[in-house]
């Protein structure tokens, strides 16, 4: 409360920087959806973004992450290739993705500051990833970090001087990188549909 308090009390015509906080929905797609192929619902993402210049027409920052997907339970058999267990196990089958994605970000922005902006933009770093497979009495676990890029495009609405809605449509790819609870080495893609709030304030 105390910081939305602070980055509400200065003008947005007078900023050169935002932090934008967004509810994320994501959508599995490719390897992704392989492993699981429900929406995420379980969401967050925060962004520090400094403006370049004058005209509030470029920033760059940092971004970070939680996206959380979790499958239906499934009464099947799947292989198994770890250190501990190599072979093929039946039962009820949970599976889960904890996704933290940490990049640095930069946006082009179409309008002016105080008007309906359109944005394009893109972040390129790393996404830690925890890949977990519960069947029967048996857990498995991967942790692996990728090398990730995400382009958005997003629009933010002025709702005060200092605070904007925020919404933005992101691609998210992370690089194979070590391997899956299968013992396939496997990237991770998917889409994300974000709703938040960008709160400007000169920070920096």
């Amino acid at each position: 409360i105390a910081l939305l308090t602070l980055f509400a009390s200065v003008p947005l015509q007078a900023q050169d920087a935002v932090t934008v906080v967004n509810y994320e929905i994501s959508v599995p797609t490719g390897d992704t959806k392989d492993y699981i192929d429900k929406t995420s619902f379980r969401g967050f993402g925060l962004d520090i973004r400094k403006f370049l210049g004058g005209e509030n027409k470029v920033s760059v920052g940092g971004r970070f992450g939680w996206h959380v997907f979790s499958s239906d339970a499934i009464a099947e058999t799947i292989s198994i290739r770890t250190d501990e267990l190599n072979g093929d196990v039946s039962g009820t089958h949970f599976s889960y993705i904890n996704a933290f994605p940490m990049k640095g970000v930069f946006q082009f922005y179409f309008g002016e500051p105080g008007r309906v902006n359109a944005y394009v933009g893109a972040g390129v770093g790393l996404y830690y990833i925890k890949q977990r497979s519960e069947i029967g009495l048996i857990a498995t676990e991967k942790n692996n970090w990728h090398f990730g890029v995400a382009p958005e495009f997003g629009i933010n609405m002025p709702v005060s001087d200092s605070i904007a809605a925020n919404i933005n449509v992101m691609y998210n790819y992370a690089a194979p990188s070590g391997t899956d609870v299968s013992g396939e080495k496997t990237g991770y893609n998917y889409f994300s549909v974000n709703v938040g709030l960008a709160f400007y304030n000169d920070i920096f």
